[in-house]
């Protein structure tokens, strides 16, 4: 449905509109009202935003992050019965403990920029990497439901932080929680 927005400027200001709505990619632009243009009209424009329906492909490549050793650490083994979600709540939740962790010892002006780097990849890349599975899962499920096929290929990886045997077990691990998310939802 068309919406029209009006928006406040002046002249040589600097503006960004964005359009966004659930369920859809973003759409934006950037402009400015210099001297160039008429003095004697109203500073205006028209633009026209065309958010686009987010498609699967818009998910991809979904990247999603786990604590150390998550999930079941010290073991061999190459298939979990965790679910991702469980695992994502467990490893947002210990965000002010690694925050703690990695800055201390450290200057008042280097803990405020670790603090903010840290805040920053909880936010953006592990809370986002939630955010866009879920809303992926959501739009997945409808298409099956529609009576779709669709395959998904998945891939894991884990630091060497010990062997490369087990760091191979514990990304298929992860791979497993993945799937078992798949798998539970709705």
């Amino acid at each position: 449905k068309d919406e029209q927005l009006n928006i406040e400027t002046g002249w040589g200001s600097h503006d960004l509109i964005v359009a966004s709505k659930d369920g859809f990619d973003s759409d934006s632009i950037e402009f400015s009202l210099s001297s160039k243009d008429d003095p004697n009209l109203p500073p205006m424009r028209t633009f026209s935003l065309r958010p686009k329906t987010i498609s699967e492909e818009s998910y991809l490549p979904l990247v999603l992050y786990f604590d150390n050793d998550q999930p079941d650490p010290n073991t061999t083994a190459t298939t979990t019965q965790q679910a991702y979600l469980p695992l994502y709540r467990a490893y947002i939740r210990r965000k002010d403990e690694y925050i703690q962790q990695y800055t201390a010892g450290l200057s008042k002006e280097a803990i405020a920029a670790a603090t903010g780097s840290l805040e920053n990849f909880f936010e953006r890349d592990v809370r986002g990497g939630w955010n866009r599975l879920f809303q992926f899962s959501d739009e997945l499920y409808e298409k099956l439901q529609g009576g779709d096929k669709i395959e998904l290929t998945l891939r894991g990886y884990s630091d060497p932080v010990s062997n490369s045997a087990y760091s191979m077990n514990l990304s298929a691990r992860r791979i497993s929680s993945v799937v078992n998310h798949f798998m539970t939802f709705d």
